[in-house]
């Protein structure tokens, strides 16, 4: 993770009863957006490019959050890539209690993924991440 730290744009401080999180690896002019979002104090942002480690640090940090404060509810979701060798072929979608279900992919042979909606080479299956999300 030390080598990806000059790459993440963090916006900190967040009271300890409302936590968020916000992960991208979108071009300056998005971040830049997405920061305007923000509103200090309220979320955290985490830019960077591909396997610099934004997920890797967000899992650290729910479970450090969820190990120091028991009680405190936890809600929302992160996405991991779904690789086969090394070759990226979708990502999934993981809420923080733990479930799990796809979210896109290069190779969904299923006839309804015709109809998905596709973001660059991906197909999307709302239905699954809205079961999670």
């Amino acid at each position: 993770l030390g080598a990806a730290r000059k790459n993440w744009a963090c916006l900190m401080n967040p009271p300890i009863h409302g936590f968020a999180l916000l992960l991208s690896s979108a071009g300056e002019r998005e971040r830049e957006r997405e920061r305007e979002m923000a509103a200090p104090g309220k979320c955290i942002l985490i830019t960077g490019p591909p396997g610099v480690g934004k997920t890797t640090l967000v899992v650290r940090v729910l479970e450090s959050v969820k190990a120091s404060f028991p009680d405190l509810k936890v809600q929302g979701f992160y996405t991991r890539e779904v690789r086969q060798g090394n070759v990226r072929v979708g990502f999934e979608v993981v809420a923080v209690n733990g479930q799990r279900a796809p979210l896109a992919s290069i190779n969904n042979p299923s006839p309804e993924s015709v109809r998905w909606p596709t973001v660059g080479r991906y197909r999307v299956d709302v239905a699954s991440f809205e079961s999670v999300a």
